[in-house]
């Protein structure tokens, strides 16, 4: 859909654009939307980190409904586009800082449990 819209950008005069310009808006949207069910049905199958992709996606998602809405003259106020976007890239780098610090602390039980066993076995072979 999003690629036959670009499409039509380029085929028509430049009028062309603004009338179709809220079609495109709609695909977005619709995309917001299909995005949100595709991560509704992840966190209720209990995938792991769907929780926090959810809120990340809601707050890019707002700041996509408040530029549109801005672009269309329904609201004033300044885009938001920009500082969303930053608030996403740092809420996903949390969420990849929390994963990663949760792989090292699991990696760092199964070295101190193999340090445990490899004692365990050399005292057995020693006490032969």
């Amino acid at each position: 859909m999003l690629l036959t819209t670009c499409i039509l950008f380029f085929a028509f005069p430049i009028p062309w654009f603004t009338v179709l310009l809220p079609v495109f808006h709609i695909q977005i949207l619709a995309g917001v939307v299909y995005i949100f069910y595709s991560v509704i049905n992840a966190w209720r199958r209990s995938v792991p980190s769907s929780a926090t992709v959810f809120f990340d996606l809601l707050v890019i998602a707002v700041a996509v409904v408040h530029d549109i809405l801005k672009a269309n003259i329904l609201i004033q106020g300044e885009y938001l586009m920009l500082r969303g976007t930053l608030l996403f890239i740092l809420i996903l780098a949390f969420a990849l800082l929390f994963r990663y610090s949760s792989l090292f602390d699991g990696i760092s039980e199964l070295v101190f449990n193999l340090r445990k066993m490899n004692k365990k076995n050399i005292s057995m072979t020693i006490s032969r």
